[in-house]
């Protein structure tokens, strides 16, 4: 029962609270890797619709197939069978009637088609647009009776082709009574002549009326084929789909969504309009397109599917069985874990640090997701409040205005009113005012050609209104034929001198003056007193009005005193009507203003702007744009607000009052937050914020994670501590074990915990302690065996060192003095490491101590001799190379011989250096092995001794320095003192590869008279 106790316990800790950790972790990441796969598809929905709409864009339509069009033709003679053939084939990419194409040649005759009844006019009509606007032609009579059933009003149809870049649709504007038969678009190219090549124009008319928005959708709809997402479109009204049941294109949909279920998300928008929602496990976008077609992209919600979820469920059962059986048989006392130390530490390493890691990053990422649209939803909410106080900003200056004009009309002074009416039409407050008197008679009277903008235009030079129309045309716009005669007049004193006829005077003071009567009267009539006028009887100022006076009465009869707005087929202007009473209660004058929108906002927008801090909240910049009107004031002007018009013209392809939108631009990304102005008619407000702004209100969040991960890991390192107790503790032994092999206490001992692997660990360590002792007494041993110092025989230094690899090795060199003043010198390299090589060299060192001296003068012999002994004793395993010499100082040669040692090096003052050939083979190898001497002259050179250690050492490339960089560098160390050019040699060789360790014992010796490679004083 206590084992199970145990088990139970030990099973709650080590795999009950880890499996619930482990499935939230994994629910955690398969939250957000949802979330942030869901948002990138959603991001690459409204992408893909927003393409969908730009490419169905009727004019992006028509304009890039027209080009291509022409282009298509240009080499080709019109009217020839090919050039014929190729019209046909491409005029079928459109609509039957929305598309005629003219050709003309270089001196503007039309070349195709020709002998219609209206190809004088235009032939005329072309070489009208072709002529530059800037030359004054706008002023010219143009006139073109054959045109009217082709292009709607020619005479200002060609300002606009002309005014228009080459290759863009231009509009012709919007004509009251015009058939819906004739175009209202147009495109005009022209190619200059060339040499071998004709020039020659091209115009082409499009109806728009003729063209289906389905017809566009279902065209380009195929171009934009992406397998992961289907495309369709439909009615967003029930009655316009009933009534027109052609436009419904919904191929593409089927594929991902059934009929039915396509049916009900149809209804479910128009129950609830929504730009994206998921729906029936998909994730579905859609925007308005023309006002009453919804495009709908659809894609798949992102999830993972139950092959996953049954794999990582079988593979997490799986292990679990293996975890738990072996945390049961881990309660046996007898129980020894087949698991290597490696394996332990990783484990409790992971359940300690790790995963809880893995799972807090898990939780800061969801934490910071959250915030992230805490913060985004926020922004928007206060970003449209922002946008929403600077538009009914304007309502309130509209109520200023209103108050001033009741101010001024409170008190009958003539005077007082001229300068206040003056002052005002001046400053642009008033564009028009008339004052009547009770007896009907026009007092003052000003009437401006148009808006303040209009004024403005007057004073830009031709150079400033042809830049402005580029921008402006480049990006879709459009002008009605008045603005077109603004913009294109070449003369401002004219521009600006654009007034009334005589005869549109006297009609709109007519209309004034009977509408002030009926006024004055009524103000008399409702103080209790007789009208001034009294009208016939049976007579009506009613019956007397018509048109758009007929409107103006009733906001007289019905907003006296008020500045009332009116929009006139799209002519926004503000009215206010007043009658200024006398002494006596009774009418004196009535006063009629109007000023269009535009001034107003103008002028509301200056001072707004005009104060910083106003238009910069904490998180963005205002922007009040004029799109669509380009006589309008923009804050920023035309050319600055550039970056903005196709933003809005996506926006706004379905005619929303708010867009919210990412854009890249120079400066990097930005939020676009917008609304089209409910008071503010005339503009566009968009408040734009940095992207870097929002990565700023994250940074304390960024830093609460931050704060919350460091917490969590000094808790796991704490947890993990006292779970790896048991581990660490021998693991701390043989660290000290260690540390006594560093400062070589060979007398300590790691104690041994049990027979497991901490236990062979341990008892490793000792053993290592144990051989690092025995090789530290073969090191001192060996150490005696070397020479202490270099020796001087007569005018030779003899010196020489050696660097091993480990404490002991196999590179052995000795100096032996002999009784007649010689010396023997000896340098040898047993082959292997360490004390088996060290061995050798002792016995190699008893020999040549003894048998040196008793063949002086046959160093060959010594050589044979060893050789023999060391093939009996050695049995081939082990062998050596060696050099013996025996230096005679009187007579300055050196009598050697060598057994496979590297070639010697003699060296010369002029830095000449040469290898000595002496082949033989090393000892031990044959017991018959015999060796050559020879004499070698060292009066004029020295005898430079080395191992292959020195020769072999490689570079990173593993390339080695080689006998002749070797032989390059000897020269360069003979002329330091004896104790330096040995250290010195040692350290160009090691310069040579210092990254790589020596792979091998070295050893050099140097015999050389020091007369010759040192100055006089320097021995």
């Amino acid at each position: 029962m206590r084992e199970n106790r145990a088990w139970l316990a030990i099973v709650l800790l080590l795999w009950g609270i880890p499996s619930v950790l482990f499935w939230m972790g994994v629910e955690a990441c398969r939250q957000v890797l949802q979330d942030r796969e869901t948002e990138r598809r959603r991001g690459h929905l409204a992408e893909t619709l927003s393409r969908f709409a730009a490419a169905a864009d009727f004019r992006t339509f028509f304009q890039a197939r027209l080009n291509r069009l022409y282009e298509g033709l240009a080499g080709l003679e019109p009217g020839s069978p090919a050039f014929q053939a190729e019209l046909r084939r491409r005029e079928a990419e459109f609509p039957a009637g929305a598309v005629q194409t003219f050709f003309f040649g270089e001196d503007g005759t039309c070349r195709h088609p020709t002998g219609f009844p209206a190809q004088p006019d235009l032939e005329r009509f072309f070489r009208a647009v072709h002529q530059p606007w800037t030359s004054g032609w706008a002023r010219q009579p143009r006139a073109y009776p054959l045109l009217g059933d082709l292009v709607p009003e020619p005479t200002a149809s060609d300002h606009h082709l002309s005014l228009a870049p080459q290759g863009t649709l231009c509009f012709f504007g919007d004509f009251p009574g015009a058939p819906r038969s004739r175009p209202d678009h147009g495109l005009y190219r022209w190619r200059p002549g060339t040499s071998g090549r004709s020039g020659g124009g091209f115009l082409a008319l499009v109806n728009r009326s003729v063209v289906a928005a389905s017809f566009l959708l279902d065209r380009v709809r195929h171009d934009l084929a992406d397998p992961g997402v289907a495309l369709g479109f439909a009615f967003s009204s029930p009655r316009e789909a009933t009534s027109r049941p052609a436009a419904t294109a919904l191929a593409g949909i089927p594929p991902l969504m059934a009929s039915g279920s396509f049916a009900e998300l149809l209804e479910r928008f128009r129950r609830e309009p929504s730009t994206e929602f998921a729906h029936d496990g998909l994730l579905v976008a859609s925007r308005i397109f023309d006002q009453d077609i919804l495009l709908i992209a659809v894609t798949a919600l992102p999830g993972w599917s139950a092959r996953v979820w049954l794999l990582l469920a079988g593979l997490y059962g799986f292990l679990s069985f293996r975890f738990l059986v072996f945390l049961f048989r881990a309660t046996d006392p007898e129980f020894r874990a087949p698991v290597s130390l490696r394996q332990k530490w990783y484990l409790v390493f992971g359940l300690g640090v790790i995963f809880p890691l893995a799972l807090s990053f898990l939780l800061g990422n969801l934490y910071l997701d959250r915030k992230r649209q805490e913060l985004t939803g926020r922004h928007r909410e206060e970003a449209f409040q922002f946008l929403d106080t600077v538009d009914r900003g304007f309502e309130e200056f509209l109520a200023g205005q209103e108050r001033s004009l009741r101010q001024a009309c409170r008190e009958p002074d003539r005077a007082r009113l001229d300068d206040l009416l003056d002052r005002w039409y001046a400053d642009g407050q008033l564009n028009d005012y008339y004052l009547i008197s009770s007896t009907s008679r026009v007092l003052r009277w000003k009437n401006s050609p148009g808006p303040s903008a209009f004024r403005e235009l007057a004073q830009r030079s031709m150079a400033e209104r042809r830049d402005m129309l580029r921008v402006w045309f480049a990006n879709g716009g459009r002008l009605n034929p008045d603005e077109v005669f603004r913009f294109s007049g070449p003369d401002p004193v004219t521009l600006s001198a654009a007034d009334l006829s005589d005869d549109q005077r006297n009609l709109v003071q007519q209309g004034l003056v009977l509408i002030a009567e009926e006024i004055i009267s009524q103000v008399d009539i409702r103080h209790g007193l007789p009208p001034t006028r009294p009208r016939k009887p049976g007579v009506t100022v009613d019956s007397l009005l018509t048109g758009e006076y007929q409107g103006l009465l009733q906001a007289a009869r019905h907003f006296l005193g008020i500045l009332k707005f009116t929009d006139n087929a799209g002519n926004m202007d503000y009215h206010f009507i007043e009658v200024i009473r006398g002494p006596d209660g009774r009418g004196w004058y009535f006063l009629f203003t109007s000023t269009p929108s535009a001034d107003f906002e103008t002028r509301y927008l200056e001072a707004l702007f005009a104060s910083p801090a106003a238009v910069r909240p904490r998180f963005g910049e205002l922007k009040a744009l004029t799109f669509p009107n380009p006589l309008g004031r923009g804050f920023p002007d035309l050319r600055e607000a550039e970056f903005y018009f196709p933003v809005l013209e996506r926006a706004l392809a379905g005619h929303p009052t708010v867009i919210s939108t990412r854009e890249e631009r120079d400066g990097g990304a930005v939020q676009v937050i917008g609304k089209r102005g409910q008071f503010l008619r005339q503009h566009f407000l968009i408040l734009e914020t940095p992207v870097t702004w929002f990565d700023r209100e994250m940074a304390a969040h960024r830093r609460e994670v931050v704060l919350y991960l460091v917490g969590s890991a000094l808790l796991c390192l704490l947890l993990s501590r006292l779970l790896t107790e048991k581990l660490m503790r021998p693991l701390d032994d043989v660290a000290e074990g260690l540390r006594a092999i560093r400062r070589q206490d060979f007398a300590f001992r790691v104690p041994v915990p049990a027979r497991d692997e901490l236990g062979h660990l341990c008892q490793a360590v000792n053993d290592s302690i144990v051989h690092l002792q025995e090789m530290e007494i073969t090191s001192v041993i060996q150490a005696n065996l070397y020479p202490r110092h270099h020796v001087q025989a007569g005018p030779f230094g003899v010196s020489g060192k050696n660097l091993m690899l480990q404490a002991v090795g196999g590179d052995f060199y000795d100096y032996l003095p002999l009784p007649d003043g010689r010396w023997g010198i000896v340098l040898g390299d047993v082959s292997g490491h360490g004390i088996s090589a060290a061995l050798v060299t002792a016995m190699a060192k008893a020999a040549f101590t003894i048998l040196v001296p008793q063949y002086p003068d046959r160093p060959d012999r010594v050589l044979a001799d060893l050789s023999d002994q060391f093939s009996r004793l050695l049995k081939r395993k082990m062998m050596m190379t060696c050099f013996l010499g025996v230096l005679d100082p009187a007579r300055e040669k050196i009598l050697a011989t060598c057994a496979g040692q590297c070639s010697p090096l003699l060296v010369r003052p002029d830095r000449s250096a040469d290898f000595l050939s002496l082949p033989s083979l090393p000892l031990g190898m044959s017991r018959k092995a015999r060796y050559v001497t020879q004499e070698i002259d060292l009066a004029a050179a020295a005898l430079v001794l080395y191992s292959d250690g020195l020769v072999e050492k490689t570079n990173d490339q593993d390339e080695p320095i080689g006998y002749e960089r070797f032989a390059a560098l000897v020269p360069e160390v003979m002329p330091l003192p004896t104790e330096v050019r040995l250290d010195r040699l040692i350290r160009q060789v090691e310069a040579f590869a210092p990254s790589v360790p020596w792979a091998d014992d070295v050893t050099v010796v140097i015999v050389a008279k020091d007369s010759l490679f040192l100055p006089p004083g320097r021995s």
